[in-house]
């Protein structure tokens, strides 16, 4: 190998000699080479270096912004969830406000038994005894409960809600009576109270019939005192529904 390596060697000065080319400048064109070798190769290693970190650097502002779109959402849900809360603040004081002032309008009728007001899940109810309404098993208004309610429409019908009038019974099974059964004679009951609201002056477009039987108690169906305390008319207070109408 030592030979071969003289030999190419020998053959190489030889050419240079032959073509007529100095030594020196031969040299010097070799180290150049060499160099701008050595220099391409660092250029190309620079690059790749170059383009890793670019790459890591997109990465990281892709993630950054990743972040910043998160906590932009997380801004805007806290703006919401303000919002929000103020709504049901001011809610919450108009109810407030409504309940005091119905409460200071229907003194005399909650003193003489004939309804009381109650909060049931945020919504204001007027609750009245099925006893001062109707009789037993029947859905003709009495002349007691005409007066009653004829007293309570002159006051809702100024208040700027929707009225959701309920039927209620209890759990026994309706007897001596034309009507089927409990649904059908808290629906009547129900239907009956709306018309005559709506003949004291409450609007019809902020009134409605509805009728639960025995399905919602609010005391045991199991004593006397508890099945006439869940016979009863509820009217509750809504948002007034918009008309779908314009």
């Amino acid at each position: 190998m030592k030979r071969m390596t003289v030999g190419l060697a020998g053959c190489l000065v030889f050419l240079v000699v032959a073509c007529g080319i100095p030594k020196e400048k031969y040299d010097r064109a070799v180290a150049e080479g060499k160099a701008l070798r050595g220099r391409l190769k660092k250029s190309d290693d620079d690059k790749e270096a170059l383009t890793a970190k670019v790459n890591k650097l997109e990465k990281e502002l892709a993630q950054v912004k990743a972040i910043m779109e998160r906590q932009k959402g997380l801004v805007a849900a806290g703006q919401n969830a303000a919002a929000e809360l103020e709504r049901i603040k001011r809610r919450m004081a108009e109810e407030r406000a409504l309940n005091n002032r119905l409460l200071g309008q229907f003194k005399d009728m909650i003193s003489a038994g004939q309804l009381k007001i109650v909060n049931v899940n945020g919504r204001l109810v007027i609750e009245m005894a099925s006893r001062i309404l109707f009789r037993p098993g029947r859905a003709s208004l009495s002349r007691k409960g005409q007066k009653a309610l004829k007293k309570l429409g002159e006051i809702l019908k100024k208040v700027d809600r929707h009225f959701q009038v309920a039927g209620h019974t209890d759990d026994r099974p309706v007897k001596r009576s034309k009507y089927k059964d409990n649904w059908e004679l808290a629906a009547i009951r129900a239907v009956k109270v709306v018309r005559l609201l709506r003949k004291v002056g409450v609007p019809g477009k902020h009134i409605s019939a509805a009728a639960f039987s025995s399905f919602q108690p609010v005391h045991t169906n199991r004593t006397r005192t508890g099945r006439r305390l869940n016979r009863r008319i509820e009217i509750t207070l809504l948002p007034v529904i918009p008309s779908r109408v314009k």
